[in-house]
């Protein structure tokens, strides 16, 4: 950060212009870095399995049980759940990797010690959002598990094993569309009490830099888009299993961009540009495509 002054008709220093940068988006990139790097690491440790059929198949199985109940997890339903109905998910989910066979990969057994040990923390709590900790344990394992699955895709692409294939209890392609639908509501509402407008297109100048005021004084700014944040990564999970790539990446972007997104007290036109107003743009432009 710096800043420059500003002087007046007499050649006197008036006011200071500060100059800050926006690192959140340095951030994301060296984010993205440490995932292609975990990519190779997981391809090391898959390349030697002499049955990556058997190691495929319990990646699906376990993969599907989880989004599955991560879908539980952020439904309308879930509104009415108190703590021990989130024990019993969390529950669910360890004993499903628990029971999996991983042909004692030492990345699997590792998420498998490491779930134990996230769901007896949470059975200490004795209060909190017990929502939002399910949410985020499941959304972590579920992002690993899809580590593994595109590795074992590119694998697949190249005769090297066989295809990954996912069986979820409900249609994939139908909640993408309600979830979509319900996350365009939300960003909606962040653009009309934030930046005045119902559309990206009617943006200018004086909204943008008007935004990060409207957006403190916005009580629920960061509860909404932390909200957003969350059904945007279940969205991009079921896009990659129903076969859409392309559209998947926009919303886990979003995800991942909103992470670090300043709190709404700390907000700049950067940070709003860079976090909220050009990955969603940039998923409008995917749904045209679509």
């Amino acid at each position: 950060d710096f800043h420059v002054p500003l002087y007046n008709k007499e050649e006197i220093i008036d006011r200071l212009m500060f100059i800050v940068d926006d690192v959140t988006n340095e951030e994301f990139i060296r984010h993205q870095t440490e995932l292609k790097s975990q990519s190779y690491d997981i391809m090391m440790s898959i390349l030697p399995l002499e049955t990556k059929g058997d190691f495929t198949k319990n990646l699906s199985s376990v993969t599907s049980s989880f989004l599955n109940l991560l879908e539980k997890s952020i439904s309308l339903e879930a509104d009415y759940f108190n703590k021990d109905d989130y024990i019993k998910i969390l529950e669910e989910a360890y004993h499903d990797i628990s029971k999996a066979n991983f042909n004692n990969m030492k990345a699997m057994e590792v998420l498998k010690e490491q779930l134990q040990e996230r769901l007896i923390y949470v059975k200490t709590l004795d209060e909190g959002d017990f929502q939002i900790q399910t949410v985020d344990i499941l959304t972590k394992w579920i992002h690993s598990f899809f580590q593994h699955v595109e590795v074992l895709k590119i694998l697949h692409q190249n005769g090297l094993g066989p295809k990954v294939e996912f069986s979820l209890p409900f249609d994939v392609n139908q909640s993408v569309k309600n979830k979509i639908e319900d996350l365009d509501r939300l960003k909606i509402n962040i653009l009309e009490y934030v930046f005045l407008v119902r559309n990206f297109k009617d943006l200018d100048a004086e909204k943008i830099s008007n935004a990060p005021k409207k957006a403190q004084l916005y009580e629920q700014f960061d509860s909404i888009t932390d909200l957003i944040q969350r059904r945007s990564k279940l969205i991009s999970f079921l896009l990659f299993v129903s076969g859409d790539q392309k559209l998947s990446e926009a919303y886990s972007e979003l995800s991942e961009l909103l992470i670090h997104m300043p709190s709404k007290n700390k907000l700049t036109q950067a940070s709003l540009l860079n976090h909220f107003v050009n990955p969603f743009k940039k998923i409008e432009e995917g749904l045209k495509d679509s």
